[in-house]
């Protein structure tokens, strides 16, 4: 467990790549870290719990998921995520009780080990799409290359 704080604590805390990588969502990831390891601390304790926003919590997972979804990513970027979503999932399990964070952190963890269902390729493909809509409008000159492209995939969408 100490490797995978070690991991969290090393991206998070780290500012060029937490600036990066996470944007304005930095301060997010390190308040929701700083209560879950609060959490693990009253539990090791056995006192009352401190409050984690479960809302926030997911807002950190789902952050992940369309990073996984849309971004290029390296090998320490991947573990991060996989030790997130295994800290979230273990947390929720012993505290929080969100079966909506179960199957995110559950989607994530496949999504960045590259083992997802058929219906969650086409869930995945369907949001794409969407991205793809909304870009399909805007245009500036140096795109106007790949219209094509697009318009390509804006046909195929529709058959």
């Amino acid at each position: 467990m100490q490797k995978l704080f070690k991991n969290i604590e090393g991206f998070i805390f780290h500012d060029v790549k937490c600036n990066v990588f996470f944007g304005r969502e930095k301060g997010t990831f390190r308040m929701i870290y700083h209560g879950i390891r609060a959490n693990i601390e009253e539990i090791d304790q056995e006192k009352e719990l401190t409050d984690v926003e479960v809302d926030k919590v997911f807002r950190t997972v789902k952050f992940l998921r369309e990073k996984v979804m849309y971004d290029p990513l390296d090998d320490q970027t991947r573990c991060f995520i996989g030790n997130w979503v295994y800290l979230i999932f273990n947390w929720n399990s012993n505290t929080g009780k969100s079966d909506k964070l179960k199957s995110e952190c559950q989607l994530v963890e496949r999504l960045v080990n590259g083992f997802i269902t058929m219906h969650e390729t086409m869930e995945i493909i369907k949001q794409v799409n969407r991205k793809l809509k909304d870009f399909k409008n805007w245009n500036p000159p140096a795109f106007e290359v790949s219209k094509s492209f697009i318009n390509y995939f804006d046909e195929t969408s529709n058959e």
